[in-house]
């Protein structure tokens, strides 16, 4: 069987590139967590939008490892910072119950 997916696509005007998120719903037991790893995701997006930026990253966790990563950081900082708000934005909006 194939795991579910979620892909957010998104055009880069400034890259004249289409980006992607993509979740995979088997790795997530709670709504929570999967609004957790699109938040997460989405500032990878955000950060890492250049060639230049990719190389940095990669070289930041060839350096620190994957957690002391300062993308990594950032995008789980954000991620904690919103995703309560996210939560309650869609509960209000009747997209959860």
């Amino acid at each position: 069987s194939s795991k579910q997916k979620l892909t957010l696509l998104s055009s880069s005007k400034s890259l004249s590139t289409v980006n992607s998120v993509q979740v995979s719903f088997g790795s997530h037991s709670t709504i929570r967590e999967v609004i957790n790893t699109l938040i997460h995701e989405y500032q990878h997006f955000l950060d890492i939008r250049k060639d230049q930026d990719s190389r940095e990253y990669d070289k930041e966790t060839a350096l620190l490892g994957y957690y002391k990563n300062p993308f990594e950081r950032r995008a789980r900082q954000v991620a904690n910072r919103w995703e309560n708000s996210c939560l309650r934005a869609m509960t209000k909006k009747g997209l959860l119950k």
